[in-house]
């Protein structure tokens, strides 16, 4: 019986958890010009335990993942050579953040149709950044580059 508790707290209550966000901003310094903008995807550590943060993903509505599974998920490419960005594996205290930067221009995924925007943690596990952040960013890029991409204004 004490077997099959345990196992339940390490595998559900136990598991590392990552408060991820993604915004569009820019690095400022003093005496340097600024760098950006570019997309952020950042995870924070909500522990319990130190966890390493793995690649960005993203994927299309869970309605559009049924009618071509195919095409529902992807990886975005992340610059680690960024000033802001953590490096590829390295390991996230608890209360620490990671950082993934990509560029933002007019080729970026916000010009796609997806609806969540998340990470991968050391154990293989998707945690997904709110969607309203996710259209707050896509409603800056429209903004900015306006009738580019399929979803143009």
């Amino acid at each position: 019986m004490f077997t099959a508790g345990w196992t339940v707290y390490r595998e559900a209550i136990q598991r590392p958890k990552f408060r991820v966000s993604i915004a569009i901003k820019s690095v400022f310094q003093g005496g340097h010009d600024p760098i950006g903008p570019d997309i952020f995807v950042e995870a924070l550590n909500l522990g319990p335990l130190p966890n390493r943060l793995g690649l960005v993903w993203c994927r299309k509505s869970w309605w559009q993942r049924r009618i071509s599974p195919t095409k529902s998920i992807a990886h975005i490419a992340s610059n680690y050579g960024h000033i802001a960005a953590t490096t590829s594996g390295e390991r996230i205290e608890v209360g620490d953040t990671g950082t993934h930067v990509s560029p933002y221009d007019v080729d970026c995924f916000l010009n796609g149709d997806w609806s969540q925007v998340g990470v991968t943690d050391g154990y293989g596990r998707y945690h997904w950044a709110p969607r309203k952040q996710l259209r707050e960013a896509r409603e800056q890029y429209r903004r900015e580059f306006p009738q580019e991409g399929p979803l143009g204004n």
